[in-house]
């Protein structure tokens, strides 16, 4: 015969090659040139907690799970029970030690935001004044998610948007809370006051707000400003009331981190 064997490749050697080739094809690995708020945008998610919360509360969002062989049968019961519909995009990947989910987000417009605000929910909203930093950005919406906060507004320009920093960090934020992009800050607040909401700003020399009537109101909303340079003058302007996070002793520091403080304000403004 003059035909000749195909060469021997080892099941192992043909493993590592499979594996290879599926990291190539990683979920979210090519980072979307158009603005973050332009269209949905896909993002990787490798934390099992997160992927709960979108199964659990919105698995549409979900476009992909891969796993390693030894959890496929985990995640098959958990889709099982709660979203069987995500049964077809799971599957298991030999390259992977655990986890690694695609999910898709999109930013919805100022209309849209104005077309499902819940005025009879008391809706709370949060809005970031022209942060920098994608990882404060992801964990103040985490921390929004946490005490029940439905809207997160940003603005479109000189403002971290929603990066795949910002998502790693905020875990399964966005599987209940809305991020809206806004053209202009300002005429926001001043348009979300007609529907009867409060606006409060977060400033260093506001009125504590364990001492504000922040708390009595039934619709708020509640700014964060720049990490260094704070709220915005046209912002502030529309602000109905500063508050701010009170130090203990006479000795501190003379300010928090953006994300922490906004913690702390968003637990005594909207906790019930």
């Amino acid at each position: 015969m003059n035909s000749k064997s195909p060469p021997y490749v080892s099941i192992k050697a043909a493993k590592s090659a499979l594996a290879k080739e599926r990291r190539s094809r990683k979920p979210g690995r090519k980072e979307s040139t158009r603005p973050w708020y332009d269209g949905v945008h896909s993002f990787d998610i490798d934390s099992k907690s997160a992927l709960r919360e979108y199964i659990r509360y919105r698995p549409h969002l979900v476009k992909e799970i891969r796993c390693s062989p030894k959890e496929l049968s985990t995640w098959e019961n958990i889709l099982v029970r709660e979203s069987p519909e995500l049964l077809p995009s799971l599957s298991e990947d030999v390259g992977l030690s655990s986890l690694l989910a695609r999910v898709g987000l999109r930013a919805l417009s100022e209309a849209d935001f104005f077309d499902h605000l819940n005025v009879e929910s008391k809706d709370g909203v949060l809005v970031m004044d022209h942060l920098e930093d994608p990882r404060n950005v992801g964990a103040i919406a985490r921390t929004a998610a946490f005490f029940g906060i439905k809207w997160i507004v940003l603005p479109k320009a000189r403002q971290s948007g929603i990066v795949q920093a910002t998502v790693a960090t905020a875990q399964g934020a966005f599987a209940l809370c809305d991020f809206v992009a806004v053209a202009n800050l300002a005429r926001f607040c001043e348009k979300l006051k007609t529907r009867g909401y409060w606006i409060l700003g977060a400033d260093m020399v506001g009125t504590s707000v364990n001492e504000s009537e922040s708390r009595g109101l039934d619709l708020k909303a509640l700014v964060l400003g720049n990490e260094q340079k704070g709220l915005s003058n046209l912002v502030r302007r529309n602000c109905d009331m500063m508050v701010s996070v009170p130090s203990a002793g006479s000795e501190h520091l003379e300010s928090l981190n953006v994300s922490v403080a906004g913690g702390i304000l968003m637990h005594q403004i909207f906790a019930r």
